[in-house]
């Protein structure tokens, strides 16, 4: 009973927090220039969002009708969390000028990013490279093996990277965003899985060049940390 009570108080704040669409093209454009040129002005003074780890236990025991709800904040490295705030900060993503992007954006976030906090909707998921333990070569793509993170799920990790493909197409698919994430090339596919008790994200795409190019991706992502050993 007590469970099921903390439940529905989790669901009601979460429906609470998850704004829906409304109004023009034009009125969700302008909130969502208001919202992202907020977030610029926190990263650009220094003040990160709320970052902190859910209750890794509840997000492992709790189900509803058969399926697990993930319902905690990974546990990612502080210090990488806190130098990727740092290099977001200092380059952080242009605002979409035009305004049925800036709308389209907004929607994209209300509807494809429930769940991923907004200090995480800054990078990509793969911006957590100590968290990353290999990057394997495919005939398609690549796979990339991350380590165990506390409260991290495939099914956590999954929504992150749905969240992002949602937010590059809604952006019209710019080379600029967010480079070093290889799941991010025009068709690719990706799977979740785990393995051992590792995640293992794989990246299926739909010729040599989009395969040459997330592999080098995945590869740049180590490259720092195989070269510091």
């Amino acid at each position: 009973m007590k469970l099921a009570a903390l439940l529905g108080v989790l669901v009601g704040c979460a429906s609470a927090q998850q704004p829906q669409p409304s109004g023009s093209a034009a009125e969700r454009s302008h909130e969502a220039k208001a919202m992202h040129r907020d977030r610029a002005d926190r990263l650009a003074h220094g003040n990160p969002p709320t970052y902190a780890c859910g209750d890794t236990v509840l997000a492992d025991q709790t189900t509803s009708g058969g399926e697990r709800l993930d319902l905690a904040m990974p546990c990612f490295d502080v210090t990488d969390e806190t130098a990727i705030h740092q290099r977001v900060g200092a380059d952080p993503a242009p605002l979409p000028h035009d305004g049925q992007l800036a709308a389209n954006l907004a929607e994209t976030e209300l509807h494809s990013c429930h769940g991923i906090p907004e200090h995480e909707r800054e990078h990509s998921p793969f911006a957590h490279r100590r968290s990353i333990a290999e990057v394997a070569p495919r005939r398609d793509g690549v796979a990339i093996t991350f380590k165990p993170v506390a409260g991290l799920t495939a099914a956590w990790l999954e929504r992150d990277i749905q969240c992002h493909q949602a937010r590059f197409t809604a952006l019209g698919q710019p080379a600029g965003y967010l480079p070093d994430d290889p799941t991010l090339v025009i068709g690719a596919h990706v799977t979740v899985t785990e393995i051992d008790h590792r995640l293992v994200v794989v990246v299926e795409t739909p010729d040599a060049d989009a395969a040459q190019l997330a592999l080098q991706r995945a590869r740049d992502l180590v490259a720092p940390a195989a070269a510091a050993k």
